[in-house]
């Protein structure tokens, strides 16, 4: 299987990013979406590096507001994150997800 090139971090710009954040955020691109509660496809995604997945991880600190950029498909499409500064949020319809405990 050929692997998938997600294009440079979107922290620190290292050219090889292997992780995919979804940002709860509506993108200026095509971006993430839900099927099931019918979220159309615009959610803000964001490729990082594994050296800076680790670093997030140990930031309590850290939101998605410290990235340098955001995408829609990783490779093509990278937009300054300041863009989703004051745009809506973008969350799942949890009426039309009964796998998610309501309580």
């Amino acid at each position: 299987m050929p692997e998938t090139d997600l294009g440079p971090c979107c922290l620190c710009e290292a050219p090889e990013a292997t992780v995919i954040w979804f940002i709860e955020k509506r993108g200026q691109t095509r971006g993430w979406g839900c099927l099931q509660c019918k979220l159309l496809f615009y959610g803000a995604t964001a490729v990082i590096c594994e050296e800076c997945e680790g670093r997030i991880l140990q930031t309590p600190a850290f939101t998605w507001r410290d990235l340098k950029h955001y995408c829609g498909f990783p490779a093509t499409e990278r937009r300054p994150i300041a863009e989703l500064f004051d745009t809506a949020d973008w969350l799942h319809d949890l009426t039309r997800h009964p796998e998610i405990s309501h309580a």
